[in-house]
C-alpha cells in the first residue's frame, strides 16, 4: 500500500472516531495545539510540506497505537475463553482472574482515551476555515 494512501486511511479513521463536529472557535485548546504543531518554522517555503511530513509522523505514531490496540484485544479474547472454559468446567474465577479482568479493562480505556485524543485533535479541522487551514499548510488533500 503506498505510504499517502496509508496516511489519507488514517486520517479519515481519525475524522471518524471524532464523528460529532464541534463548531469552530480558533481559541479552543484543540485548535491552538494544531497551530502550535503544525505551523511552519520560519523561513519555511513550502507550508503543505512541513504539514505533509508532520502528519506523516502523527500516522506513524497513530499506527503503533492501533496495532498495540489490537494486539491487546486479541489477548483480551484468549484471556476471555480461558476463563469461559474455567467457568463452564464449575471452577470460580479465582482473585488473580478478577485482577486480570480489571487491569485488561482498565488497558483497553486507557487505549480508547488515548485513540479518542488523536482523533478529537483533528476533528476541527472539517470545521475550520480556509483562512485559518492555509497558513498551516493543510490544504484539503491532506485534510483526507
Amino acid at each position: 500500500m503506498p505510504r499517502s494512501r496509508s496516511r489519507t486511511e488514517v486520517l479519515v479513521l481519525l475524522l471518524a472516531l471524532a464523528a460529532c463536529h464541534a463548531s469552530f472557535d480558533p481559541d479552543d485548546e484543540p485548535w491552538q495545539s494544531t497551530v502550535r504543531d503544525y505551523s511552519p518554522p520560519a523561513g519555511e517555503v513550502d507550508p503543505c510540506r512541513h504539514a505533509a511530513s508532520c502528519l506523516d509522523r502523527e500516522a506513524e505514531a497513530l499506527i503503533v497505537q492501533i496495532e498495540a490496540a489490537l494486539a491487546l484485544r486479541a489477548e483480551t479474547i484468549a484471556l476471555a475463553r480461558r476463563l469461559e472454559q474455567q467457568l463452564d468446567s464449575g471452577r470460580p474465577l479465582s482473585g488473580a482472574d478478577l485482577d486480570l479482568l480489571t487491569r485488561g479493562t482498565l488497558a483497553h480505556v486507557e487505549q480508547r482515551d488515548a485513540l479518542m485524543r488523536v482523533a478529537e485533535s483533528h476533528e476541527l479541522w472539517a470545521v475550520a476555515p480556509r483562512e485559518q487551514l492555509d497558513p498551516l499548510g493543510l490544504e484539503p488533500r491532506l485534510q483526507l
